[in-house]
């Protein structure tokens, strides 16, 4: 998270117009990859090799299952750069489950996409639901009929955005503008959400309510942006609820917030409020003194009475 938050303050302060990598959600993944395995990482070795480009370290991973292309053996080894900021690499930990993404050059392995392309499971719960979603997505890359192919990859891409594991995976692609990472895309968009049918956004706002019994996450704005003019005063009264109750380790997030909930007053100062907290939480992030959140509490005090 300290990673994003870094990327996205370079963003906002610089107003750098290119990423140095297309963001890859799952659907890409499986597209670009040679190979995709399910693995165990044994051990993490620092290891400089002849060709910088690969990294400085090597994981060696065990292969319990190959789902793309062809790998023998039952030990591999992926180089990555860990000390990279931004773009994020790819962070192999050992005794760590994981599908990996992977390109191959000769006997060693890399990790396509940077850390988009390192998924580190939980539970076995969490491998399944990839697993799925990865072989269901290989299916429909294969269709011949593109129409057939468009409207499956759009119920897929809803699959993944209904469950909190694969989310981003389905609102990136969904809803790219719900992601400030969207800004660094280079490539052209395909335009999945734009024909979202009624039972699909009736899924997707149950996926939204059931989710955020609690503050709402940075990725959960992606559900809130391709059901909002459906259910516009249901999902603003959620929002409500969430900023009453968030948690001041979320005070990120606020601008997500009150960017959305603003359409609810003429008053030209919910507006600057916005503008107000994310320069005040910024110049102070990290350890935030007693006065300053005391502040901050208050900007959002302000905002709620305005917009309520």
């Amino acid at each position: 998270m300290k990673n994003l938050i870094l990327c996205l303050t370079l963003f906002l302060v610089s107003k750098i117009q290119a990423y140095p990598i297309d963001p890859r959600p799952l659907r890409m993944l499986v597209q670009e990859s040679e190979c995709v395995i399910v693995g165990y990482v044994q051990k993490i070795i620092k290891e400089k090799t002849k060709d910088d480009d690969w990294g400085d370290t090597k994981a060696l991973i065990e292969i319990k299952e190959v789902l793309q292309g062809n790998i023998k053996k039952k030990i591999i080894e992926v180089y990555f750069t860990p000390n990279m900021i931004c773009p994020e690499p790819p962070i192999y930990v050992e005794n760590t489950t994981i599908i990996a993404f992977l390109d191959k050059r000769k006997d060693t392995y890399s990790t396509h996409a940077l850390n988009y392309g390192l998924k580190t499971l939980k539970t076995n719960e969490d491998l399944d639901i990839y697993k799925n979603r990865i072989i269901e997505i290989q299916k429909i890359l294969k269709i011949d009929d593109e129409k057939v192919k468009f409207e499956q990859t759009v119920e897929w891409l809803v699959m993944c955005a209904e469950n909190p594991i694969t989310r981003w995976e389905g609102t990136y692609e969904l809803s790219p503008q719900s992601d400030f990472m969207s800004f660094y895309k280079q490539s052209k968009w395909e335009k999945f959400g734009l024909d979202l049918n009624k039972k699909q956004k009736e899924r997707l706002k149950s996926a939204l309510f059931d989710r955020n019994k609690e503050n709402i996450e940075y990725v959960d704005f992606g559900l809130v942006d391709l059901i909002y003019n459906d259910y516009t005063e249901e999902i603003d009264r959620l929002l409500i609820d969430n900023l009453k109750n968030i948690n001041e380790k979320k005070f990120w997030n606020i601008d997500n917030y009150m960017y959305r909930l603003s359409h609810r007053t003429n008053n030209p100062r919910a507006n600057k409020i916005g503008k107000e907290f994310n320069d005040l939480y910024f110049e102070e992030y990290g350890v935030l003194k007693p006065e300053i959140k005391e502040k901050l509490k208050n900007l959002i005090t302000e905002f709620l009475s305005i917009i309520e």
